[in-house]
C-alpha cells in the first residue's frame, strides 16, 4: 500500500473515494435480528461453533495472538444456553468459516451478528456506557474480517473504534513492574498478558496500515508505557517473565524473545522507514551526508534493520525463513530496506552527490529483492504468507524494482525468472485475495505508464503487464479507490 512522496493529490482523491466507500458500504448493511438466546445464531450448532472456533485458533490467531487458548475456551459460554455469545465469540467464528469449504457460506451472517452486537456495545453482557476489553478484541478482529473481504474504508474506522476501547482501558499504560507481575496467580497474570497482547496487536496494525497506505497512525509512541508482550511458551503456560519496553529495546537493541515481539520490531521499523523518507528536506541539509539529520536518521534506521536481521537469523536463516511467521518479519525488513534505499539513491543522484553513494544503495534494493524471492521460495507456507497484505507489498515492491532495473538492452534470465515467479505468486494469491487484485492492478497501470520509456526493458514491463493483467478480471469487490504506496519505478 505505498504511492510517491509527492502524491499528495492523489492522497486526498482517495481519501475522498474511501469517505464514499464507507458510506455506501453502511447502507447496504443488512441488519440482523437480535439473538435468541437458546440459539448459537446462523443455524449452527454447539459442536459447529466449536468447530469453528477451533479453527480459528490452529489457522488464524499467530497473525494476531493476543487471547490466551485455554483461559478463552473456559471462558465462552458455548456449554451454556442461558448466555448469550458475544461480538468477539462471532467475529473468531466468521474469520474461521473463511477458512472453511464447509462453513465459508455461513460467514457474513457470522460477521453481521458480530457487527450487530459491537455496533450496540454488546449491551445485552453488560453496562454499554462501560468500556470493555473486550470490544477492542472484538472491533480488531471485526475490521482485520472487513479488511479480508475488501471493504477497506469500514475496515479502518471498525480498526479506529478498537484503538479508542483500548486506550480508554488504559491498555497503553499497563504495569511496567516485573516483580509484581510475577507476584500475580497464573489465571491474574494471563489476563494482563492478554491485554498487553492486545495492544501490541492494535500497534501492529496501525504501523503496518499507515506504512503501506500513507494514512497517519493513530498511535503515538511516546504515549504507551505498556511492556512488549512475553514468549509464546510463557503466555501459554501463564508464566511470567521480564519484558522490556519498545523504547528500551530499541535503545539497546536487545533480542526480541518471540515472534510476536520481531513482528511488532519489524512493523515498527517499516513504519519508521516510511515515515523517513516521505518528509521534505532541503538541498542543503541532503548535501551534508556526513552530519545532515535525514542522513543521520537513514543510518540509524538501516543499522536496526541490521541488527534485526542479525537478530532473528543467527546461523539458521534458511529455517527462519521455512517459518511462515519469521518468513513474514524478513519480509517487512526488506520491504523497509528497499523503500530506504531507494528514497536515499534519489536523494543522491537528483543532487548529483557522488556516484559510488547511488550505487551502494541500488546494490542494497537489488539485494533485498532478491531476498524476497528467496524468502517466498523456501517458506514451508507460502499461500499462507501471501495472505498477508504486507507480504504482497512486499511482494509487489519486489518485481517493481525488479521491472524498473532491467535496462533495455539486459538479458538476464535469472532476473526474468524471478520476476515471473513472482508475478506468478502474486497471481495465485489473487484469485480469492482482493489486496493481490488491487496491486496487480497498480502493477499493470505503472507497467503501462513506462511501455514508453525507452531505458526500461520492454520484455520486463510485458511479463508485468501479461503477469498481472489477468487478476484483473476476477469477479469480486472493485479495488480501484484503494491506493498503496509501492514504490515507483526508477532508474538508476
Amino acid at each position: 500500500m505505498v504511492a510517491d512522496d509527492g502524491g499528495s493529490s492523489a492522497m486526498d482523491a482517495h481519501s475522498s473515494a474511501c469517505i464514499g466507500n464507507m458510506i455506501r458500504d453502511d447502507n447496504h448493511t443488512t441488519p440482523m435480528p437480535p439473538l435468541q438466546q437458546e440459539s448459537l445464531g446462523c443455524g449452527l450448532s454447539k459442536e459447529e461453533a466449536e468447530q469453528l472456533t477451533n479453527l480459528y485458533f490452529d489457522t488464524i490467531h499467530d497473525v494476531c495472538p493476543m487471547l490466551h487458548r485455554a483461559k478463552y475456551m473456559e471462558s465462552t459460554p458455548l456449554s451454556n444456553a442461558s448466555r448469550p455469545m458475544t461480538s468477539l465469540q462471532y467475529i473468531i467464528m466468521a474469520l474461521a468459516a473463511t477458512h472453511s469449504e464447509q462453513y465459508n457460506q455461513t460467514s457474513p451472517a457470522l460477521y453481521r451478528q458480530a457487527r450487530l452486537l459491537a455496533d450496540n456495545g454488546d449491551s445485552i453482557h453488560a453496562d454499554a456506557s462501560e468500556p470493555t476489553v473486550l470490544q477492542a478484541q472484538a472491533w480488531l478482529l471485526i475490521s482485520m474480517y472487513e479488511a479480508q473481504q475488501g471493504v477497506f474504508s469500514r475496515a479502518s474506522i471498525s480498526f479506529s473504534h478498537s484503538i479508542r476501547f483500548a486506550q480508554m482501558c488504559q491498555l497503553h499504560k499497563l504495569p511496567e513492574n516485573d516483580h509484581y507481575l510475577q507476584e500475580l496467580t497464573a489465571p491474574d497474570w494471563r489476563e494482563i498478558e492478554e491485554q498487553r497482547r492486545t495492544w501490541w496487536a492494535l500497534f501492529n496494525t496501525d504501523r503496518l496500515l499507515s506504512a503501506t497506505t500513507g494514512w497517519p497512525s493513530l498511535i503515538d509512541t511516546h504515549d504507551i508505557c505498556t511492556p512488549l508482550p512475553a514468549s509464546e511458551q510463557a503466555f501459554a503456560a501463564g508464566q511470567a517473565e521480564p519484558c522490556c519496553t519498545l523504547h528500551a529495546l530499541l535503545e539497546n537493541f536487545v533480542q526480541p524473545t518471540s515472534i510476536f515481539n520481531r513482528n511488532i520490531v519489524a512493523a515498527h521499523l517499516f513504519h519508521e522507514s516510511v515515515r523517513h523518507t516521505s518528509h521534505d528536506f532541503s538541498d542543503i541539509e541532503l548535501c551534508d551526508t556526513k552530519n545532515g539529520v535525514y542522513w543521520k536518521q537513514h543510518r540509524r534506521l538501516d543499522n536496526h534493520l541490521s541488527l534485526l536481521r542479525t537478530a532473528i537469523s543467527g546461523t539458521t536463516i534458511q529455517l527462519n525463513y521455512r517459518d511462515p511467521h519469521e518468513a513474514t518479519v524478513h519480509l517487512y525488513i526488506h520491504a523497509a530496506t528497499i523503500r530506504l534505499h531507494q528514497s536515499a539513491m534519489q536523494r543522491y543522484q537528483s543532487l548529483d552527490l557522488p556516484a559510488d553513494l547511488a550505487s551502494q544503495c541500488q546494490d542494497r534494493i537489488l539485494l533485498a529483492a532478491e531476498e524476497i524471492v528467496h524468502i517466498i521460495k523456501a517458506t514451508s507456507n507460502a499461500k499462507l504468507v501471501m495472505r498477508n497484505p504486507v507480504a504482497l507489498f512486499s511482494v509487489s515492491s519486489a518485481i517493481l524494482i525488479m521491472m524498473s532495473n532491467l535496462g533495455p538492452d539486459d538479458d538476464s534470465p535469472h532476473c526474468e525468472d524471478n520476476l515471473v515467479f513472482l508475478l506468478n505468486m502474486l497471481a495465485i494469491a489473487g484469485r480469492d485475495n482482493i489486496v493481490a487484485k488491487s496491486l496487480a492492478e497498480q502493477l499493470v497501470i505503472q507497467a503501462k505508464a513506462a511501455e514508453d520509456d525507452e531505458d526500461m526493458n520492454q520484455q520486463a514491463l510485458n511479463f508485468a503487464i501479461s503477469g498481472a493483467g489477468p487478476l484483473l478480471s476476477v469477479t469480486g469487490p472493485d479495488v480501484s479507490s484503494t491506493s498503496f504506496r509501492l514504490p515507483s519505478p526508477y532508474r538508476p
